[in-house]
């Protein structure tokens, strides 16, 4: 099988077919959605896999997260990347980007916030390569019934965890552990209101 290294396969980085695909792709995004949306849908994503004008939907997630997959083009060569590297770099076509033919569209479009912690674990695997089942399928593995819905994770952000005793204690108290059989050592607070009450007697 030819897995088009040698410059003839049909996966070959050369062929001007991927080229036409992007320009295509590109031209066919501007006359949807107008200069300025391809504009902002490049910035979020960095490349013009534009969804629909380039690949197959393969479906949407709960949090609207749109995921496509693109086979004639599974060594993703872009239109821009090919712009901005091969009239200074002569030796782009021969290093091979395999798996870019599969992406998400982010429900979210602020950039900062469009991140693979929105990703749920039934679409983790296929849009990693692990599997090529998508949920909806029949050979997808199914969560058990006890499993939480997907939440993405919020470190680093407003609604992140913070327990309620943050930074109400010094950092510097002394670390005591528990012994079971030890008796109960007493604070010097509570030796001297023990002293108090033994003179007041």
């Amino acid at each position: 099988m030819n897995n088009g290294n040698d410059g003839t396969g049909p996966q070959n980085n050369n062929d001007k077919r991927h080229i036409l695909l992007n320009l295509r792709a590109l031209k066919n995004r501007i006359k949807a959605v107008g200069v300025w949306q391809t504009i902002l849908d490049f910035n979020q994503s960095s490349e013009i896999n534009f969804g629909e004008t380039l690949g197959t939907l393969r479906g949407v997630d709960e949090f609207g997260n749109r995921y496509y997959e693109n086979l004639d083009n599974q060594f993703g060569l872009f239109f821009f990347y090919f712009l901005k590297f091969v009239i200074f770099n002569p030796f782009f076509f021969s290093q091979h980007k395999t798996g870019r033919h599969r992406w998400i569209n982010y429900a979210e479009r602020r950039r900062e916030l469009s991140h693979a912690g929105t990703i749920p674990p039934g679409w983790w695997g296929w849009i990693h390569f692990s599997n090529s089942h998508i949920p909806a399928d029949e050979g997808a593995l199914k969560p058990p019934r006890w499993v939480l819905l997907h939440q993405e994770n919020f470190t680093g952000s407003d609604k992140r965890y913070v327990p309620s005793n943050y930074g109400r204690h010094r950092a510097n108290l002394k670390y005591e552990p528990w012994q079971p059989n030890r008796p109960k050592q007493i604070t010097a607070q509570e030796y001297r209101a023990l002293n108090a009450s033994s003179d007041n007697k």
